[in-house]
């Protein structure tokens, strides 16, 4: 019964590796750079829906152009709030 566990377990394993294998092949990754304009989602409370980086790394930092709000978000987390369609808009 140990070894048909292991064998499941295993099983599960390659499978789960290789399916986070092509979802990571197939996004690209953001490439952003500091000074560049960000259109998120959803506005701020100011009524202001860009931002300007700040920050570039793991987390990113971001400075509302409305308000001048600074906020860090994890790449993962801005990649999911950025508008669709419309990544970036020019440098500064």
């Amino acid at each position: 019964m140990h070894e048909e566990t292991c064998h499941f377990t295993a099983l599960c394993y390659n499978r789960l590796m290789n399916l986070t294998e092509h979802s990571i092949m197939a996004t690209r990754p953001l490439q952003l750079i500091v000074g560049e304009k960000v259109i998120l989602r959803k506005a701020h409370p100011c009524g202001s829906s860009e931002w300007m980086v700040t920050r570039t790394g793991a987390d990113i930092g971001l400075k509302c152009i409305g308000c001048g709000r600074r906020l860090m978000l994890d790449r993962e987390t801005l990649v999911k709030r950025i508008a669709p369609g419309i990544a970036t808009k020019d440098t500064l």
